[in-house]
């Protein structure tokens, strides 16, 4: 472990060992009691290969002798141009380097490079159960924020999809004309949202580029005047998901659309559709702040499977941070 450690800037072919190492660390916090969320290199393009992410900027790794054993990205994603918002901070630290110096070298110089884009704010996520990473986290500044809950629901079951109120209608994704307004869309709902962003027309078509996208399994809820109240946007690949688990990516409505039981609709037919498609189970995300919606995801059958932890450092020192 005594071997020089070179760090240096991502490339677009080091994208494979980046989802093996975060894989490998992944298994080993299992091993320590957290959960095994393992990544592909298709999610990988599409979470960071956008057209606001710059990975190439934002992402060092560490080399061994040519190896890569750890890397951080900053994922900014245009959100440096509101300091309010905070940016995610994702390390991955090879189990065999977990007790070197490695991740702090990589932690320090990610911060440094936030602090020079101009970010106000950095979290990072880690499980309950590990407690090296938590004292890491603590040891560099950072300090619990708030809880994400990742929900699972077996699919199993009766699954009553009862017809519309009157005047909604849902149809399915119809190509690039729905992109501007599926993106106006997102933003009303989530603009303010915990780790969220502005989007643009060119992240939905980087989505629905995406091998894996369905169209079927984006469902865009519409009122009598052609407005789009909401939607729900879910993930499928049943041949290569030994859990047979499917994903619902987003579910959201407009304000002046809530309370009438749409979102429960909507919930349903995401629910509906990963059956229809021979899986067992469905997953989503939830806020741990939203409990109007941990209500609905309850009363619908889904349980805890894991606590994930965003723990938070305000970057000192910048002078855009208010």
């Amino acid at each position: 472990m005594n071997d020089p450690i070179t760090i240096r800037h991502f490339n677009w072919d080091d994208a494979p060992a980046l989802v093996d190492l975060a894989n490998a660390a992944a298994d080993a916090g299992a091993d320590a009691g957290g959960s095994a969320q393992t990544m592909s290199l298709p999610e990988f393009r599409r979470d960071f290969g956008g057209p606001q992410n710059q990975p190439e900027r934002d992402t060092l790794l560490a080399q061994v002798n040519g190896r890569i054993v750890a890397w951080v990205m900053s994922v900014a994603e245009g959100r440096e141009r509101t300091p309010a918002l905070p940016v995610p901070l994702l390390l991955y630290v090879h189990p065999d380097y977990a007790a070197s110096s490695v991740g702090a070298r990589l932690m320090n110089k990610a911060l440094t490079h936030a602090r020079e884009l101009g970010v106000g704010l950095v979290a990072s996520p880690v499980w309950p159960q590990q407690q090296a990473r938590r004292a890491f986290l603590q040891a560099n500044g950072f300090a619990y924020g708030r809880s994400w809950w990742q929900l699972r629901a077996s699919l199993d079951r009766p699954l009553n999809l009862a017809p519309l109120p009157a005047g909604f209608y849902a149809r399915t994704y119809r190509g690039r004309q729905d992109n501007a307004p599926l993106a106006a869309l997102v933003n009303d709902i989530f603009g303010t949202a915990y780790l969220d962003r502005t989007y643009t027309p060119g992240d939905v078509q980087h989505w629905i580029s995406d091998s894996e996208f369905d169209p079927a399994l984006l469902q865009l809820l519409t009122a009598a005047d052609g407005t789009l109240a909401g939607y729900v946007w879910s993930w499928a690949d049943p041949g290569e998901n030994e859990e047979r688990a499917g994903f619902i990516g987003d579910l959201g409505l407009r304000e002046a659309y809530q309370g009438r039981g749409l979102g429960r609709w909507l919930l349903r037919r995401a629910m509906t559709d990963l059956r229809q498609r021979g899986l067992d189970w469905a997953d989503l995300d939830v806020d741990g702040t939203n409990a109007t919606a941990l209500r609905l995801y309850e009363s619908e059958g889904f349980a805890v499977r894991q606590e994930v932890q965003w723990y938070e450092k305000r970057l000192q020192g910048n002078a855009n941070v208010r």
